[in-house]
């Protein structure tokens, strides 16, 4: 590592311990682009799975299985947003490192370091489209 901070640092002309303390960071602003731009397209597909979840399961047919489906819905979707997500920061780094190897920086993906927050809110985000869905369908003036 350290012949490898040094042809770094010779090459950029930096010092070798600069190199090694800007090991640690990364560009925030495309980190947050990655997951912004999948937390559009997630809410695109939760939208319309709601749409559908809320056609099988209406609230006339009783509030109960309405709720359940809602939820168990909302795992499973939430829990392949979350592996989907992942392949595309996965992709975006590749991308951007110009390689198909990215070794050790597989874990300092934001993406990878937060699975389960970004799967409950993947949760809280299909139970809003739901909750909309389903006001819109069954207002309370009825």
């Amino acid at each position: 590592m350290a012949a490898l901070f040094s042809t770094i640092a010779t090459t950029h002309g930096v010092t070798s311990e600069q190199v090694r303390e800007f090991l640690g960071r990364r560009r925030t602003s495309l980190d947050a682009a990655v997951i912004l731009s999948f937390a559009a397209l997630y809410w695109f597909m939760a939208t319309r799975l709601a749409r559908r979840v809320c056609r099988r399961f209406p609230l006339g047919e009783g509030w109960a299985t309405a709720l359940l489906s809602t939820v168990g819905t909302s795992v499973a979707v939430s829990f392949m947003g979350v592996l989907l997500g992942e392949q595309w920061s996965t992709l975006v780094e590749n991308i951007r490192v110009g390689s198909g190897h990215l070794s050790y920086r597989m874990s300092r993906i934001p993406w990878v370091q937060h699975r389960m927050q970004l799967f409950v809110a993947g949760v809280f985000l299909f139970w809003l489209a739901a909750a909309l869905r389903y006001r819109v369908s069954h207002p309370r003036n009825e």
